[in-house]
This record gives structure tokens, C-alpha cells and sequence, in this order.
């Protein structure tokens, strides 16, 4: 089922400054957004709106940051906007590209960068936001799990070139056949390799929660990221919130096997469908599947391979 009816996007925010999670106790942390120009990273606050008075922006000093201004940033934001970014390498905003971006005159050309994008309110997205943007009104595929996502999404790929399907894509690794790794056009589909690592340095949101699939499959769960994910039951969240982010009437495949998503599975069973992997045995070096009664060669082997044909089979039957 082919699904191309543009969907809501998520609560609308100032154009160009995503929200940032930060600490609960943060000062003003409501008014906390993330925003990429260039290679830079920032974290800004924003109070007010633009109004008749011009706006104001507050720099702390060094070593400090923009909570320097908790008191005095909502006072000044009557009739104005008030603009309390961390300057560089300070605070929530990453450190500059170069040394010299530490120094008063490259803070100073990075920060005059920063005010121009947002006095056009260029938009600015993480890059999993913005895939889901451009892919709204197409199916979307995601392919996840801790193993074996690359694979499976390949051969996913692969089968819909095979049978003249258009697509986009969004793969981790070069593969055979496509000239590069992220294709984004006007086509119906969209097969995305959904990662659960950081969204970007300010959004600690793993990638996949931004996706929203109408149909995927999860590979397995073993414990990884543990940078991020510092329990194994964290990661196993990353998960459970994936599977909550998909429609009412999305379809997911999950690998039977793996004893944790087989409980997510039972959990959202209303949208989960469990797959075991295909059989298959080796005759003089080369591996045969065995499927409705016939037996077809592949060129691939071992048992999560296997695995990973079948989920990808189950997608590419689905679409």
C-alpha cells in the first residue's frame, strides 16, 4: 500500500531554531534552540518576537555562558526580540572548526554569521529532520535494528531497482550499482537506514525517532552506544520509542530471535509482526534459499544474512 498524503509535521518553532533538550534545571530552557550555520554549531536563546524596538543581543563574557542573562534576557523582551546565544566553544554551542574561531575577531565573524541567518530566518535543520521533511508525502521505509541495518537496506534497494521501482534512499556505507549514499528527488518512496545514534550535537533524539515509518523492520537489539545509552535498558527504549513514533497502520518486522524486541514486539503487537529468517543450506560453496517449495541461489551466506533476506523480502512484499 502506497501511502502519499502529506502528513503534520511537529509543533512549529521560530523558523530556522529547532528546540534543544537540555537539563531539566537549565535557566529558560524552553527558550533554548539548536542552529547549524555552516560548520558551526549554536546554542541560542530566544525571548520575544521582533516588534517595533530592535533587537538585542546579550554576550556573555569567557568562561561563562548564556544563562549569564537568566534575569535580565525576560525583562528586556517587551515590544522585542532578545538574542542570548553561547558564544563559541562555550557553554551548549560547539567549538569552532578552527583555533582562530577562539579568539575575539573569529568569535566575532562566526557571530556576525549567526545574526545574518537569523535575521533572513534561513531554516535550519538536523539532517534526520530534514529527511523526514522532504520525504512527508512519500512512503517511507526505515530499516533499524544494532546489526545488520546496512545490509538489509542494500538488499531492499536492490530488489526495488529490480523491478523498476523510483526511490529514494538514505544508506551508511557506498554500495555497488548506486553512485552515492543519499538520493532525494520527486520519487514516491523513500528507504531509509535509521540509525538510533544523536541526531546532531544539540538534539540527543536518536535519528529514527524522526522518521515516522509507514513500514520497517527491526534487525535486533544488542546493547551499543553505550556513550549515549549508558544502560541496556536505555537502549532498549531508543526502541520502544521508535516503535511509538509509527502510525496507527504502520507495519513493522521484527526478528523473532532477539529476546527484547520479541517483548517490544508482543508490546505494540498491534502494528509488529515477528520473522524467523529464511532456510537455506550450502551445496558445493554455493547457498540456496528455500522458499514456497522452490530453491533459489543467493550470492550471500551465514544465518543473519539470512535473516536479513527475509526482512528485507518481507518489506519489498509490502510496498
Amino acid at each position: 500500500m502506497m501511502h502519499g498524503t502529506p502528513e503534520a509535521g511537529p509543533p512549529a518553532v521560530p523558523p530556522g531554531l529547532p528546540p534543544v533538550d537540555l537539563p531539566p534545571d537549565w535557566p529558560h530552557r524552553s527558550a533554548s534552540r539548536a542552529m547549524a550555520v555552516g560548520p558551526q554549531l549554536w546554542h541560542v536563546q530566544v525571548f520575544g518576537a521582533p516588534g517595533p524596538r530592535p533587537d538585542i543581543v546579550l554576550l556573555h563574557g569567557a568562561s561563562a555562558s548564556a544563562h549569564s542573562w537568566r534575569d535580565i534576557a525576560t525583562a528586556l523582551a517587551a515590544g522585542r526580540r532578545v538574542i542570548v546565544p553561547d558564544l563559541p566553544g562555550h557553554g551548549w554551542t560547539g567549538r569552532p572548526a578552527t583555533a582562530h574561531g577562539l579568539s575575539l575577531p573569529g568569535m566575532a565573524a562566526l557571530l556576525a554569521e549567526l545574526l545574518r541567518a537569523l535575521e533572513l530566518q534561513i531554516p535550519v535543520y538536523s539532517f534526520p529532520d530534514y529527511i523526514y521533511r522532504h520525504s512527508s508525502n512519500k512512503t517511507r521505509i526505515v530499516i533499524a535494528g544494532s546489526h545488520g541495518k546496512t545490509s538489509t537496506t542494500a538488499m531492499l534497494m536492490h530488489a526495488l531497482r529490480h523491478n523498476g521501482m523510483d526511490f529514494d534512499y538514505l544508506v551508511g556505507a557506498a554500495l555497488p550499482g548506486f553512485d552515492r549514499m543519499v538520493r532525494l528527488s520527486d520519487a514516491p518512496l523513500m528507504v531509509i537506514e535509521g540509525d538510533e545514534y544523536l541526531s546532531s550535537a544539540l538534539d540527543p533524539r536518536p535519528k529514527f525517532l524522526h522518521y515516522r515509518p509507514h513500514y520497517a523492520c527491526i534487525t535486533g537489539i544488542a546493547w551499543d552506544h553505550i556513550n549515549v545509552f549508558p544502560t541496556f535498558e536505555s537502549y532498549v527504549q531508543a526502541f520502544d520509542d521508535f516503535l511509538q513514533t509509527c502510525p496507527e497502520d504502520a507495519q513493522v518486522y521484527t526478528f523473532s530471535g532477539d529476546q527484547a524486541l520479541a517483548e517490544l514486539s508482543r508490546k505494540h503487537r498491534s502494528i509488529c509482526t515477528p520473522y524467523d529468517g529464511l532456510s537455506a543450506e550450502n551445496q558445493a560453496g554455493q547457498t540456496y534459499i528455500q522458499y514456497e517449495g522452490r530453491s533459489w541461489p543467493v550470492g550471500v551466506f551465514g544465518r543473519h544474512n539470512m535473516q536479513n533476506l527475509h526482512a528485507a523480502m518481507l518489506l519489498a512484499e509490502s510496498i
